[in-house]
């Protein structure tokens, strides 16, 4: 409980600076690139549910065509045609969760934990799981991501969110860490 709600909090807070400090440079990169290769702008704000059952806007660098989340299903599939080639790439490399560093700076996200879902999700949840899922912050990475990200149907997803919530410690924790770093490296399961 300790870890839960003091030292999980903690971490996120001292990472995100140290990480946000080392990446600016590749921030602005990346924001470069985005304004040469495509139309629109650098960042995709998007409602997403926090704990608590309260809405924030995540933070990623865009990587679809403009207006592009208004066309098709709030998935994207492999070689999606709303993805447009640099933004391709960021995703293959997951570089477009980057922004979501200042979300777990503010409090909104932590580094690990359940997907930030869409409020539309609700109707695949029952009452009680949606309010399980809602009930501590979401993460830039967690267990649904490190089991299989884009490629898990619906339910799956749901299912590894919910042992998450149920079994959170620093040990699990730690050892997604871990399995992020390989998941990333072997870009698996990216849309």
């Amino acid at each position: 409980m300790l870890y839960k709600f003091i030292f999980k909090r903690f971490f996120d807070i001292v990472f995100s600076i140290c990480f946000i400090i080392f990446l600016l440079p590749l921030f602005l990169l990346i924001s470069i690139f985005i304004k040469i290769l495509s139309t629109g702008p650098v960042f995709f704000l998007q409602n997403r549910m926090m704990e608590k059952n309260k809405e924030f806007k995540i933070i990623k660098f865009r990587t679809m065509h403009l207006n592009s989340d208004k066309i098709g299903t709030f998935y994207t599939q492999y070689q999606d045609p709303r993805i447009y080639s640099f933004g391709g790439f960021l995703r293959r490399w997951s570089l477009d969760e980057l922004p979501q560093l200042f979300n777990v700076l503010k409090g909104d996200m932590s580094f690990i934990g359940p997907r930030p879902v869409l409020k539309i999700q609700k109707k695949f949840y029952t009452m009680k799981q949606w309010n399980k899922i809602n009930s501590i912050k979401p993460g830039i990475t967690g267990l649904s991501q490190v089991m299989g990200r884009s490629s898990l149907s619906e339910n799956e997803t749901k299912k590894f969110d919910l042992l998450y919530v149920k079994k959170l410690s620093m040990k699990m924790d730690f050892i997604i860490f871990l399995k992020t770093l390989i998941t990333l490296f072997k870009k698996r399961g990216v849309n």
